[in-house]
C-alpha cells in the first residue's frame, strides 16, 4: 500500500512541487524491501503539506463550478473545482492552460454499500455524480 499512495494522488500532482522526486523516495526501488524511514517521512510530510496548503481555495461565485467524479468497486470520489480563467457559459476547461489555474474547492468520497459494488461501472460513475451533486447542491445551485 505505501508504494501505491503517491500514485493515488495523481489528480493533485500539479499542486506538489517536485512531486516526481518525492514519489520516487516514497516508492523506493522495486527489488528493495520497503520500510518507513526518515527520508520517506520527510517526503510524505512534503506531499501532505502541498495537498493541504496549495490545493484548497475558497469558492468564488463569479466562476463556474466543475465536478470531476470517479468510481471504483469500493468507493466513489469527487473533486469540485473552479477555473478562474474561464468565464461562465463558455467552453470546457479541459485544456492545459485552464488546468494550471484550477482551484480545488472540495473533495468528497463515499464508500459503496455491498449492493452498490455489484453495479456496472457506468452506474457506479452515475452514482458518484448523483451523490456529489446532492452534497454540493447548496453551493452550486445559483452559480453561473
Amino acid at each position: 500500500m505505501p508504494r501505491m499512495w503517491p500514485g493515488r494522488r495523481s489528480y493533485l500532482r500539479r499542486f506538489i512541487h517536485g512531486r516526481s522526486e518525492l514519489v520516487k523516495i516514497m516508492k523506493g526501488e522495486k527489488d528493495e524491501p520497503w520500510s518507513w524511514s526518515d527520508e520517506r517521512e520527510v517526503a510524505f510530510q512534503a506531499i501532505k503539506y502541498a495537498i493541504a496548503n496549495n490545493a484548497m481555495a475558497p469558492a468564488d461565485d463569479k466562476f463556474q463550478y466543475h465536478l470531476a467524479c470517479d468510481s471504483s468497486k469500493q468507493a466513489t470520489g469527487t473533486v469540485l473545482f473552479q477555473s478562474p480563467g474561464n468565464a461562465p457559459n463558455t467552453e470546457s476547461t479541459c485544456s492545459a492552460e485552464h488546468r494550471e489555474v484550477e482551484r480545488t474547492i472540495m473533495f468528497m468520497s463515499f464508500k459503496l454499500q455491498a449492493a452498490q459494488r455489484n453495479y456496472s461501472n457506468s452506474k457506479r460513475e452515475a452514482l458518484a455524480v448523483m451523490r456529489a451533486l446532492a452534497e454540493v447542491r447548496w453551493l452550486v445551485v445559483a452559480s453561473p
